[in-house]
């Protein structure tokens, strides 16, 4: 599905592990991943980065957890300001892969670790 849409320019990759080489695929000449999370793992296998050297992508990581206090309310402010009001005008989507009654929350975990889905798993309440 995502490669439906046609690649990207940025991903922002809260997965990790064997996620960063399906990643690096959807990035159109020039792209850039940031690595912010590893939910899937810190090591990538078998990543080949002949890919990510012809198609000139940026490669980085950072994470929040260990910035002082001020670092993450001064973010804070900055998603407020710039990125906030990008969703408010719908430039910016959350994709929602599928819905799940609350009483149906196995399913969507299932759903989740099939790691068929694209988007958010929501669980109404």
């Amino acid at each position: 599905e995502v490669q439906a849409l046609g690649k990207v320019d940025l991903v922002l990759d809260m997965v990790c592990g064997d996620y960063v080489n399906k990643n690096l695929q959807v990035l159109r000449r020039g792209g850039r991943i940031a690595l912010i999370g590893t939910l899937g793992g810190p090591v990538a296998e078998k990543l080949d980065f002949r890919y990510a050297m012809r198609s000139w992508l940026t490669i980085s990581g950072s994470t929040i957890r260990a910035r002082p206090a001020e670092d993450k309310a001064q973010i804070a402010r900055e998603l407020e300001e710039h990125v906030w009001p990008l969703f408010a005008a719908g430039k910016l989507k959350v994709h929602v892969d599928s819905t799940f009654a609350l009483a149906d929350a196995c399913k969507a975990h299932e759903r989740m670790e099939g790691s068929d889905h694209v988007g958010k798993i929501v669980l109404t309440v």
